[in-house]
């Protein structure tokens, strides 16, 4: 029995290795591997197909071996970058923008090296509220967030020798910034180095006393770069005019359709499209995957098409894709087609590039994608359906012809398709960049202005951060990182968010703010638009903490039944729990959070904590969480017309004047939607809110929502909004 087994794994390896030597860049390792010995960047662009995301990691690993083996005493750059196991340099990185991607292309990975798909032991990976890695892990995949969360605690990432960044081209935040990161932090090893060979030489010339020996610094860090499609010229000189190498990859043809006229209602149209997939391709093997713009599209769409093709041949199998999903939900895409059925993946934009489904012959291309946009002068974010460019595009259709001749539908005209923009816009030049600031100030970049950036962004953009960080306490006068801010760097949430643990401390509600903001943090919790718990009358936010505590006090075995009966998602449930055990851990490392509370009790005095017990827990609750969203406030203005669906309270931001609604789906929606007053429909005597997102469909929605003291907003943003309100 143990020699079949071995013979069976044996098999299995050389099965793998087949399908290894079979890729495109299979032929191009040695080329490969001779540049990133030579340079310190190299640019890789892998056309579609070609095996770069798997393969580059597995060759820099496997030299690192051979290296060792063949001369230990070899002082080659590249020996350097790789030294013993137990010194430093010793581990390869390799970030992916999705956590998705990450984790099956870790597995992927430890497959194919012989470690048995095993996560954990020789390739692990590190992902936003979820680590599987050892002391015996080599080779380690992550979110970009994640390895410059890392970069927080160890400046100069000395435990890795090299790191790649794959799918750079998707211009993400946290790539970018990474970048620039790795770039200074590449100049630091180079500059240790110089100043290690300065001792050495001050030792040898001198040696009149004793020094205490120093531990010896990283090894100059390789840094690989890794794109489908990419303005590499503009890359190329950011890194010092750094080689670009280009791979050819592995594509079969793909038909194109296009609409004739556009089509307004597109889940409509995708609906459509998908069943005539089936119907007229019914003996032809392949599945479709289908791009829409978020989790509320793919589960309705999901829905509609799991009850319409049940009686179809070959019938549907539904699955879902998109980034609230846990990691082991999303690894459902993977697995093998059932005989008989049809796999239709719904998806976000994460199965652009990031991943390679197997099996997929059809796509469905809406032509849209959510984006989240910032105006640093009236300073509101936006999350809003936008049109895709046009390499996003070219990116969706060719997931049609990975494994064979496709097709790709287009749920847009051609006329549509050469009106797009040519590329995406980098998020760093749209987005809110408080959170990069944040990391940049604890990383001990004082002059964020001058930080590295590929696309610089705007001076308005990055003092309107440090404008925010000022307000919510995390920097001092002269806009240095004070107490605060270092205790909120710790937290993997945005600025705002940790301001609100920062703050339960002194009002004695940690517990129920960690839970909410692990709420949060998850895929939408509610299953229809029927919800079936208790609404808290101030709104969503202690709606969501009711709900997590009944779901606590279910035990175990009976959670999944629990969720069902009260129309409330298991998955987004048992992630949440999750997410609020990793951000309790992260309270515990910080080590003056019990002393400081101690301190606060004492000078406070005893007073204080009398009032605190009398008040609601409520209310100080809803205070915790306005210490944070102070910015995301508005007041109730007017109220619309009720002609014709009935009326809407309209309220209008504190910080830029925009008007905006409470979203339906909201547990203060309908308190709202009459001509009542505020005190009349909640109980209590306010006209302002706080919400967490801002949403733009036909008009600009506020979503997760509470209702708040006007008072408040001067007590915590007095910075803001002066002393008086």
């Amino acid at each position: 029995m143990v020699e079949e087994q071995k013979q069976k794994q044996q098999r299995f390896r050389e099965t793998i290795q087949r399908q290894r030597e079979k890729l495109p860049i299979y032929a191009s390792k040695d080329e490969l591997v001779a540049h990133i010995e030579q340079n310190e960047t190299v640019i890789i662009l892998g056309e579609t197909g070609s095996g770069k995301t798997t393969q580059i990691p597995q060759f820099v690993y496997e030299r690192m071996m051979t290296m060792k083996k063949e001369n230990k005493n070899n002082n080659t750059e590249f020996e350097s970058n790789f030294p013993p196991r137990k010194e430093k340099g010793t581990m390869v990185a390799v970030t992916q923008p999705r956590r998705v991607a990450a984790v099956s292309v870790a597995k992927r990975v430890s497959q194919e090296i012989g470690d048995g798909g095993k996560l954990g032991d020789l390739v692990g990976y590190g992902i936003r509220f979820d680590d599987c890695s050892s002391e015996q892990t080599r080779i380690k995949f992550f979110t970009d967030g994640m390895l410059l969360r890392e970069a927080l605690n160890d400046p100069l990432l000395s435990r890795y020798g090299a790191i790649l960044v794959d799918e750079a081209h998707e211009r993400t935040l946290q790539t970018d910034f990474l970048l620039g990161t790795l770039k200074a932090i590449q100049e630091k090893r180079r500059m240790n180095i110089l100043e290690k060979d300065d001792d050495n030489d001050n030792n040898n010339n001198n040696n009149k006393r004793k020094k205490r020996k120093k531990r010896p610094p990283p090894p100059p860090l390789k840094l690989i770069i890794m794109s489908a499609t990419l303005d590499a010229s503009s890359f190329s000189d950011f890194f010092d005019a750094c080689p670009i190498i280009y791979i050819k990859g592995r594509t079969f043809p793909v038909e194109t359709y296009y609409l004739k006229e556009p089509e307004e209602d597109y889940i409509d149209a995708a609906l459509c499209s998908v069943m005539q997939i089936n119907e007229d391709e019914k003996d032809i093997k392949g599945d479709v995957l289908v791009f829409l713009t978020g989790q509320e599209e793919i589960e309705s769409l999901g829905k509609l098409l799991t009850q319409r093709g049940k009686d179809t041949y070959p019938q549907l199998n539904v699955v879902l894709l998109f980034a609230a999903m846990p990691a082991e939900e999303q690894m459902k895409v993977f697995e093998e087609t059932p005989k008989g059925t049809r796999k239709i993946v719904l998806a976000t934009n994460i199965a652009e590039t990031s991943l390679t489904i197997p099996g997929i012959r059809y796509v469905v291309d809406t032509g849209l994608t959510k984006m989240r946009t910032f105006k640093a002068k009236s300073g509101v974010e936006e999350l809003k359906v936008v049109p895709i460019a046009r390499s996003q595009a070219t990116q969706r259709c060719g997931r049609a012809g990975r494994e064979a001749p496709g097709k790709c539908y287009r749920l847009y005209t051609e006329d549509t398709m050469f009106s797009l923009a040519e590329q995406v816009v980098p998020e760093l030049l749209r987005t809110n960049l408080a959170g990069v600031v944040l990391m940049l100030k604890a990383m001990g970049v004082n002059d964020v202005l001058t930080f590295p950036f590929i696309d610089k962004p705007s001076t308005e953009g990055l003092l309107r951060s440090l404008e925010l960080l000022y307000s919510l306490g995390a920097l001092d006068d002269k806009g240095e990182l004070n107490k605060i801010g270092r205790q909120m760097s710790k937290f993997p949430l945005e600025p705002m968010a940790c301001k609100c643990i920062i703050e339960s401390r002194n009002q004695k509600c940690t517990e129920e703010i960690v839970a909410i903001l692990a709420m949060l943090s998850t895929e939408n919790v509610f299953v229809g638009r029927t919800i079936q718990v208790a609404k808290h009358k101030t709104g969503d936010h202690m709606t969501l903490l009711n709900l997590y505590a009944d779901y606590s006090k279910v035990s175990r075995n009976g959670k999944k039944k629990w969720c069902n009966s009260h129309g409330v998602s298991f998955r987004a449930m048992n992630k949440a729990e999750k997410i609020k055990e990793q951000l309790s851990r992260s309270i515990g490392h910080i080590e003056d959070w019990d002393e400081d509370e101690e301190k606060d009790e004492e000078r406070e005095g005893e007073e204080k904590e009398e009032k605190q017990e009398k008040e609601n827990k409520s209310v100080r609750i809803r205070k915790a969480l306005t210490a944070g969203f102070f910015m995301n406030a508005a007041k109730k203005e007017s109220i619309s017309d009720g002609s014709g669906g009935g009326s809407n309270s309209m309220f209008v931001t504190l910080i830029g004047g925009n008007r905006l609604f409470v979203h339906p789906s909201s547990t203060t929606f309908h308190k709202f939607s009459s001509r009542e007053t505020a005190k009349e429909a909640v109980g209590i005597s306010s006209s302002y809110i706080i919400f967490n997102e801002l949403i733009r469909t036909n008009k600009l929605y506020a979503r997760d929502v509470s209702v708040i003291e006007g008072e408040w907003l001067t007590e915590f943003g007095s910075r803001v909004f002066g002393t008086q309100r």
